[in-house]
């Protein structure tokens, strides 16, 4: 059979339907985010161009040896640029074994194993930095309704902490600024959740959505629109609009940093790590628990708590 047809059918399930997930020992099927099968589309293009592979005859440890050689060697690719590759392929394969379309899945095989990735701490900023990008929102935008929504975008990335996709696809009925709550749907892993927001940020949307009602009334259905255009806002308006607070606060963030940002905050603050990875959309707390690592100020706070340190 040829390859080609085969992964479009795979990922229809993967969409779909679903693909085989193991999980705590147990078995299940997932259905892949949007995001993920664009990841999948884009990695397995590239494979099919550079090894030139059109049927499962093709698909051999040979071929898939010479595409992770050719990878590291001529384009130098990062341990997790090479992980990204093999996890896309190691799921296809999984996949085609299941239907008899491969003997066995050869990505499990000692010598196509990725490298390993080393795990990089978040980075974050303080909080008196993310209060300098809030006040460069009055200064580096030349009218209100950029102003209000540069400030609602940055309050709510380092005041809630959602992923940037998560609040783009934000529509109007989600944001419920009266009761002070987010309704986030089909975040990461396709799960929904409610995230509390804060009295500060709650005054912040308040003025971008007044602000925005103020010249006419965007019918975008998203709470976050273009200025001028009945549209959703877009990822690019969101990394030109965090290039210019970067210009004129003089600090380096991003939209995910600032979501770290917002992590590190919390669990100085106090919240523990359970409620921290639900507010976060964490699916373990596994994963939330690297910010204990990268927080500082929180273990200078226990260093002072040692008991010889009262002595």
């Amino acid at each position: 059979m040829e390859l080609q047809p085969a992964f479009a059918q795979f990922l229809d399930h993967a969409e779909y339907r679903g693909i085989p997930l193991l999980r705590g020992g147990r078995r299940e099927m997932k259905r892949r985010h949007p995001l993920t099968i664009l990841r999948y589309e884009r990695n397995m293009r590239i494979f099919f161009r550079d090894t030139g592979a059109r049927t499962f005859a093709d698909f051999t440890p040979e071929c898939l040896e010479d595409f992770f050689m050719n990878g590291a060697k001529r384009r130098a690719w990062e341990p997790r640029t090479e992980r990204g590759y093999w996890n896309t392929l190691v799921v296809f394969a999984r996949w085609a074994v299941e239907r008899g379309y491969l003997p066995e899945n050869y990505l499990k095989r000692e010598s196509l194993m990725p490298p390993s990735v080393p795990k990089d701490q978040p980075k974050a900023i303080r909080a008196h930095q993310a209060e300098t990008i809030l006040a460069a929102c009055k200064t580096a935008f030349d009218n209100e309704l950029a102003r209000t929504r540069a400030a609602a975008v940055i309050g709510t990335f380092v005041m809630a902490g959602l992923r940037r996709r998560e609040l783009l696809n934000l529509t109007t009925e989600q944001v419920d600024v009266r009761d002070g709550v987010f309704v986030v749907r089909k975040g990461k892993g396709n799960k929904d959740r409610k995230v509390p927001v804060c009295h500060r940020l709650r005054q912040l949307l308040l003025d971008y959505w007044q602000a925005r009602e103020s010249t006419g009334g965007n019918p975008a259905s998203t709470f976050f629109a273009q200025l001028y255009r009945p549209e959703p806002m877009t990822e690019n308006a969101v990394k030109r609009m965090c290039t210019t607070l970067r210009r004129e606060s003089g600090i380096k963030f991003s939209p995910h940093v600032l979501r770290h940002t917002y992590a590190t905050l919390q669990l100085e603050a106090g919240c523990d790590l359970y409620t921290l990875s639900k507010l976060l959309g964490h699916a373990e707390v596994t994963t939330t628990e690297v910010y204990l690592d990268s927080s500082v100020e929180l273990k200078r706070r226990h260093a002072e708590r040692h008991p010889m340190n009262r002595i």
